[in-house]
C-alpha cells in the first residue's frame, strides 16, 4: 500500500500519468444504496415533494429515468398559473412529483421546479460521494484527518467556507455535521485528506 501511495505522489508520476480510481461492482452497489438512502432522508424533510412519488424521484436520482426531458410539457397558460418562467420547458412528469397542495403557494412560485429537483439530487450525491471517499480514506491507516472543502463563491454558505481550513477527525459523523450546519441550496463539499507527502515519499 505504501508503495502505491509513493507512486501516486512521486514527481515522475505527477508529470506523466493520470491515475483513475477503479470502482468495484461491490462499491458501485454500495454507492447506489447510499444514494437511495440519502435521497429518502432528504425527501423526508422537504415539504414540496409528494411523498407518494418517492420511488419515481429515486429512479430519477439514480439515472434510471429523466423527469426533466419529455415531450409532454406544460402549456404557457399552465406555467403562468404556477408562476413559472414561460421560457422554461417543464414536463408534466416533473410537476407531478410535487405536492399539488403546495403548487400555488408563494414559496413554491419563487422556485424553479427543475432547480428543486436538481438541488435534491445534488445533495444526495454529495453525501454519497463523501461517505464513499471517507471509506477509502479510512482504509489508509496513516490518514487521521480530512478537510471539507467547498467552492469559494456566492452559492457557498459561510459555514462551508470556514471548513476548508479546519481539520476534521475521520471518525466524525461528517454527514450529521453538514446537516446541522450547512445553509447552501445544495452542499458542494469535497473531502481532502490531510496528508504529509514528504513523510510518505521518504
Amino acid at each position: 500500500m505504501l508503495n502505491f501511495i509513493k507512486n501516486i505522489f512521486s514527481p515522475k508520476t505527477q508529470q506523466n500519468k493520470i491515475h483513475v480510481v477503479q470502482i468495484s461492482e461491490e462499491e458501485k452497489k454500495e454507492n447506489k444504496r447510499l444514494l437511495e438512502l440519502y435521497t429518502r432522508k432528504i425527501l423526508e424533510k422537504n415539504h414540496f415533494f409528494d411523498n407518494s412519488k418517492t420511488e419515481i424521484i429515486i429512479k430519477h436520482v439514480l439515472g434510471e429515468i429523466n423527469l426533466l426531458k419529455s415531450e409532454n410539457n406544460l402549456s404557457l397558460e399552465e406555467k403562468k398559473s404556477l408562476g413559472i418562467n414561460s421560457k422554461v420547458k417543464i414536463s408534466r412528469e416533473l410537476i407531478d412529483i410535487f405536492d399539488s397542495s403546495k403548487l400555488n403557494i408563494n414559496s413554491f412560485k419563487e422556485k424553479n421546479p427543475k432547480d428543486l429537483l436538481l438541488n435534491l439530487s445534488q445533495n444526495a450525491k454529495t453525501r454519497m460521494f463523501i461517505i464513499s471517499n471517507l471509506r477509502r480514506i479510512k482504509s489508509l491507516d496513516f490518514i487521521k484527518y480530512v478537510y471539507l472543502t467547498s467552492p469559494n463563491d456566492e452559492r457557498t454558505c459561510n459555514w462551508c467556507k470556514e471548513q476548508s481550513s479546519k481539520k476534521i477527525d475521520i471518525n466524525t459523523d461528517i454527514i450529521k455535521l453538514i446537516d446541522e450546519n450547512c445553509n447552501c441550496e445544495y452542499n458542494r463539499s469535497t473531502l481532502i485528506s490531510d496528508i504529509n507527502i514528504d513523510e510518505i515519499l521518504n
